[in-house]
């Protein structure tokens, strides 16, 4: 991972948080902490400081309307980066599809390629942002209990 556009971001309904490794934004509903990362080794380390309710004690309805101010911050992670943009989401909520178009569109412009391991639903918003950004999606019900993104990161 190069130092420019490597980040791992977290959402969730807006709380107050105590920044340590992360930069904390209030958005309109959500609260996101972003992680700048350089290595694989810091990128652990910072998966494994997540918690349940660290940013919140809802999660984030990808792609509800309100969800649509988190990609601007998700995006300006990739800027100044020759490196190709690939974006993971993994989420195990999913909200409409209001907002789904709008979020692709801002994807795309920035040409940002997405991956998601999300919830599988008909026309829903995970299947079409990766679909139509050019990535991937993984059904996270196949992975409940598994916890083995291998087939995920090799594909990314």
């Amino acid at each position: 991972m190069g130092h420019r556009g490597s980040v791992l971001i977290e959402a969730a309904k807006s709380v107050i948080s105590s920044a340590s490794s992360y930069e904390v934004y209030n958005l309109t509903e959500y609260t996101i902490g972003i992680w700048n990362i350089a290595t694989p080794a810091e990128f652990k380390k910072n998966i494994q400081s997540l918690t349940l309710g660290l940013f919140g004690g809802g999660g984030c309805y990808l792609a509800d309307k309100d969800t649509v101010d988190i990609f601007p911050n998700v995006i300006s992670t990739f800027k100044n980066s020759d490196n190709k943009k690939i974006l993971v989401i993994i989420s195990d909520e999913m909200g409409n599809n209001d907002a789904t178009s709008e979020i692709v569109g801002m994807l795309k412009e920035n040409q940002i390629q997405t991956f998601v391991l999300g919830v599988k639903e008909t026309f829903g918003a995970h299947e079409r942002i990766a679909q139509e950004t050019e990535g991937k999606f993984w059904d996270i019900n196949e992975s409940k209990e598994a916890h083995d993104f291998t087939s995920l990161l090799k594909t990314v």
